[in-house]
């Protein structure tokens, strides 16, 4: 039994960190292997009962409770089955993630079997990430195909032709992600706990080129947020602080470089559409306490569609329901720098969260919960 639990921990990793996309469709609606072993993985963990759940992690569990309820209530009143996709990649990654990690995977998280497992196929997971989306972006730009594994690096009935990578003739690096907003936000949100395993710096420059290679100003902002929280980290501990300050130069002067390779100039950066998505800012125009309407999904600006769906009660439960790990984790005495991972993501919902988008909300509960460990 032993043998065959260590196998399920390694295929679930691999899985969520190196093939996320890897599946098939059922209708419109992704299949994925990754998430496919965390459903399955749901009963056998009853069975064996919840004798284990972390005390902080129940805490944050509780605070994610009064929008899991609430928008559960407005769902179940508003249903509409032209928009079951939505609704049903809603309940996974929005009301069902948070139970799996944060209560369900308490104990082995916490477990020998897990720590002896998980570094390891984090550490080289990404390691293959960053290379094949570096070989991907190489291979596309100077071949003009993709290169796809059909079940594996991408979903058997997607065509990447349709997955909004184009940026005017220059393909966005995606590597299994299979699109390079999804890909540079769920690097984002477990940047600190790659960077705390990871102790070869060419990787690291690596790391950093494929979030830029990405394209989009939405990571490339998530690169600037995350930068200002490790320089002031590095400034308040006195270390590393000349590293970081030249890092920040070298960001700084390549950035014209990245610009150019992409025929742009600053007015790319400044755009007053935001991307074609400043009409979504009409919203705001028409707040009510409770929403109205069906659940359509949510638009990239993730706080705009809460409000126009669950109204400012559901935007207030929401905030809280983001920002539950980090509330829980400032009553602690663990000292790690995870939930920055976390505090990035909730920055980025405000350009484009693709919050609904597989593996998203996995990588963000998965930190959350794993950053209540003991010792890491």
């Amino acid at each position: 039994m032993l043998n065959l639990k260590r196998i399920y921990i390694k295929l679930i990793l691999i899985f969520l960190i190196i093939f996320p996309k890897g599946g098939f469709k059922i209708g419109d609606i992704p299949i994925t292997w990754g998430y496919l072993l965390l459903l399955f993985s749901i009963p056998l963990c009853l069975l064996k009962g919840l004798k284990y759940i972390n005390r902080n992690r129940f805490r944050v569990f509780i605070l994610t409770l009064p929008f899991i309820i609430y928008s559960s209530i407005l769902l179940i009143l508003r249903f509409n089955s032209d928009n079951l996709g939505f609704t049903l990649s809603f309940c996974l990654s929005i009301l069902f993630l948070p139970f799996i990690f944060l209560i369900l995977y308490s104990k082995i998280l916490d477990s020998k079997i897990f720590n002896d497992i998980f570094p390891f196929i984090l550490l080289w997971g990404i390691r293959i990430v960053i290379v094949f989306g570096l070989f991907l972006f190489l291979y596309k730009k100077y071949f003009n195909q993709t290169f796809e594994i059909p079940y594996l690096t991408v979903n058997i009935d997607d065509d990447m032709e349709q997955k909004n990578n184009n940026r005017q003739g220059i393909t966005k690096l995606y590597s299994t992600y299979n699109n390079g907003n999804i890909y540079g936000i769920c690097m984002h949100i477990i940047t600190p706990l790659y960077l705390m395993h990871e102790k070869k710096n060419i990787f690291k420059v690596l790391f950093l080129l494929t979030l830029f290679l990405t394209l989009s100003r939405t990571i490339w902002i998530g690169v600037f947020i995350e930068y200002i929280f490790f320089f002031i980290n590095s400034f308040l501990k006195r270390k590393n602080i000349f590293l970081t300050i030249i890092s920040g130069l070298a960001l700084i002067s390549g950035f014209p470089y990245l610009l150019s390779f992409m025929n742009k100039d600053v007015n790319f950066i400044m755009d007053k559409d935001l991307g074609g998505r400043l009409y979504l800012f009409d919203i705001l125009n028409n707040i009510s306490l409770f929403g109205s309407g069906a659940f359509r999904g949510i638009s990239e600006i993730v706080y705009l569609s809460i409000i126009q769906t669950f109204g400012l009660v559901g935007f207030i439960l929401f905030l809280l329901y983001l920002f539950a790990p980090i509330i829980i984790f400032n009553f602690t005495k663990t000292r790690n720098k995870l939930y920055l991972g976390l505090l990035t993501y909730i920055f980025l919902c405000m350009s484009d969260g693709a919050i609904l988008l597989i593996p998203v909300m996995c990588f963000y509960w998965f930190v959350s919960s794993y950053m209540f460990k003991k010792k890491l």
